[in-house]
């Protein structure tokens, strides 16, 4: 078949109208009506690449040939600008309100976790690293220690972003710099949130058993000095992430260890956020689908999905992981992979940017390639790789 002829199909297998197409993609109805008559050819890759995102297809179903290069991140153009936030610690911005620069935080932590919006979150990391640098050095005493609390959150909201988009050294720059604060601040529970982010920044590295000790240890640290809620929820995180690197390392009995003080913790908690931190009941249920899917237990992470209280989880991004943690765990069950697919189809629609830069994702989306599935389902698999890079 020629392109006109796939673009024809693929169009009407969306159900979409010449019309609804050809303004979606800045094109008349009578150009879109000739590619697919043959009349005129589509050859432009701008053109190709639009139809197959108005589409929601790989380029590759349009014009049947083999595609390995994902579309551009809207971070990309931002990322030097991150890079010399992250590495210079010299600060020529005016000093601005440090209630404004606490507001922009919350702001970024929001559009990350919320809504999974990389692109607002980068677009302002490197005025406010800049801008809170500016108040630990001019700063008085009570304003240095919330800057450098502000400074800790903002390096981590910056290493989820930066690992998942393949800038794993500025990734591991900005775990640093979440330590870096947090020692100075010499706090226990900001002690604990960054070693939280450090045990993360291994997981690249290939190194579950590491960021295991380093939760434990952590954990046992605040242990003594979890007086108030916001503590306890750091606790309990430690110990879910605990929980989590043992299963990445095949512990199932630490796995068993960790989730029960998680429960225990939770139990007197209740949901609760911090930043960056959402613990509580509802996150340790959601958490139980990917413990299911990482060990391996896959066709339980339906019955575990639907013990969560989707009305208690606010956020995007967390409704997203649920549903991707599904799809991960169908992913390993032969016959099911319509519903893997659907799955990860609906995280992606909830929160694109956190699911397609996922190596949890690309990997199912790889595995699930060639396998036995209906063409619909063919589709959506590779218009799915294609949007997160796989190659297919």
């Amino acid at each position: 078949m020629e392109i006109g002829g796939r673009l024809r199909s693929l169009r009407k297998w969306r159900g979409k109208s010449l019309q609804v197409v050809a303004e979606l993609t800045g094109h008349t109805k009578g150009w879109l009506s000739r590619i697919e008559t043959g009349k005129i050819l589509l050859q432009r890759p701008d053109d190709i690449a639009a139809l197959a995102r108005v589409l929601e297809v790989s380029p590759a179903d349009l014009t049947g040939r083999y595609v390995e290069r994902r579309p551009p991140s809207p971070v990309d153009p931002l990322v030097p600008a991150i890079r010399v936030a992250l590495v210079d610690g010299v600060a020529d911005v005016p000093v601005r309100p440090l209630d404004d620069l606490a507001a922009r935080v919350q702001r970024a932590s929001a559009a990350l976790w919320t809504e999974g919006d990389f692109a607002e979150v980068a677009a302002d990391l490197p005025d406010l690293f800049a801008a809170l640098r500016v108040v630990c050095a001019s700063g008085d005493e009570q304003d240095r220690r919330r800057a450098l609390r502000l400074l800790a959150v903002l390096a981590s909201l910056a290493f989820p972003m930066l690992k998942n988009l393949d800038h794993t050294d500025l990734a591991l720059l900005a775990a640093s710099r979440c330590s870096e604060a947090a020692r100075e601040l010499g706090e226990p529970m900001w002690e604990a949130y960054a070693e939280f982010r450090r045990s993360h920044a291994l997981i690249p590295a290939g190194a579950p058993l590491r960021a295991l000790e380093i939760s434990r240890s952590a954990a046992d640290a605040l242990d003594a000095h979890a007086s108030t809620d916001t503590a306890r929820r750091m606790l309990g995180m430690l110990h879910l992430t605990a929980a989590l690197w043992a299963g990445r390392a095949g512990h199932e009995a630490a796995v068993r260890e960790h989730l029960a003080e998680s429960d225990r913790i939770a139990a007197r908690v209740g949901d609760g956020e911090f930043y960056d931190i959402w613990f509580g009941p509802t996150q340790l249920a959601v958490h139980r689908v990917g413990i299911a899917a990482t060990l391996g237990d896959g066709g339980a992470t339906p019955q575990l999905a639907r013990l969560v209280d989707g009305r208690a989880i606010r956020s995007r991004v967390h409704r997203a992981f649920l549903a991707a943690d599904v799809g991960r765990g169908l992913g390993q069950v032969r016959g099911r992979e319509h519903d893997a697919i659907g799955a990860l189809r609906r995280a992606e629609r909830l929160a694109p940017q956190r699911i397609l830069s996922s190596r949890l994702i690309h990997a199912v989306i790889g595995d699930l390639l060639g396998r036995p599935m209906s063409k619909s389902d063919e589709r959506e698999l590779r218009g799915m790789a294609y949007r997160a890079g796989v190659p297919h």
